[in-house]
């Protein structure tokens, strides 16, 4: 598929596709849906602050991450088994994130590899985010029925993911504060978000064997379904 998909690039390379593009990166407030808060700046186009930056961040963010997947992700990079491929996974995720929100000498930088400077990664490389996620934190849910993950590692996890939460907040705040009726959905994420934070804690550190695989599982689905994550 990458070998059609870079042949198209070079035809297209009109517009915003002639640089434009490869060089933007997604508003501050955007880092709210990475961490698994899609809804801090409420539903889809629903409000609109005075600095335009809410419409910004759903005009071009092209996906969301749910906060289970997240916190356990972080989890599954701690993981002996497969070490390579975790860090090759972890490495990726750093990648996408700095292509999307810069800095801009990273930018710069990516945008010599082929190809590169035609396209709106920024949009397009949250599949590839996502599945990098969703393999990590496949890896945690393993580490725990084999019982490899310790007590350790998910409490340092969680303590990872307050700190990711703590940094959507304080991204979201600005715009979500300046849209009458935006701020209530913002805090009604983060208390969602942080009960689904403790849930996930609580059941790595107590739960076992297949109790822990169907709960952490129907976990993921619930907050999946509730969030339109991933």
């Amino acid at each position: 598929m990458l070998v059609p998909f870079v042949g198209y690039l070079e035809v297209a390379d009109i517009g915003g596709h002639e640089g434009v593009f490869s060089n933007y990166t997604l508003p501050t407030a955007a880092w709210s849906t990475v961490v698994g808060l899609p809804y801090a700046l409420g539903p889809i186009f629903a409000f609109a602050d005075p600095g335009n930056g809410i419409p910004a961040v759903w005009s071009s963010v092209g996906g969301l991450l749910a906060v289970p997947l997240v916190v356990l992700a972080v989890l599954g990079l701690f993981g002996r088994r497969e070490r390579g491929l975790r860090i090759l996974l972890g490495a990726w995720v750093a990648f996408c994130l700095a292509k999307t929100f810069g800095p801009h000498w990273f930018l710069r930088l990516v945008n010599h590899l082929p190809g590169m400077d035609s396209a709106a990664f920024y949009r397009y490389m949250s599949p590839a985010l996502s599945m990098a996620v969703i393999v990590l934190a496949a890896f945690a849910i393993d580490d725990l029925v084999r019982g490899e993950a310790r007590r350790r590692q998910v409490g340092l996890a969680g303590g990872v993911m307050a700190g990711l939460l703590l940094i959507g907040w304080l991204a979201a705040r600005g715009p979500a504060g300046a849209a009458p009726g935006a701020h209530r959905y913002l805090v009604g994420s983060l208390l969602w978000a942080v009960a689904v934070v403790a849930v996930v804690v609580g059941i790595a550190l107590f739960a076992r064997g297949r109790v822990l695989v169907l709960v952490l599982c129907a976990v993921v689905a619930v907050d999946v379904m509730a969030t339109f994550g991933v």
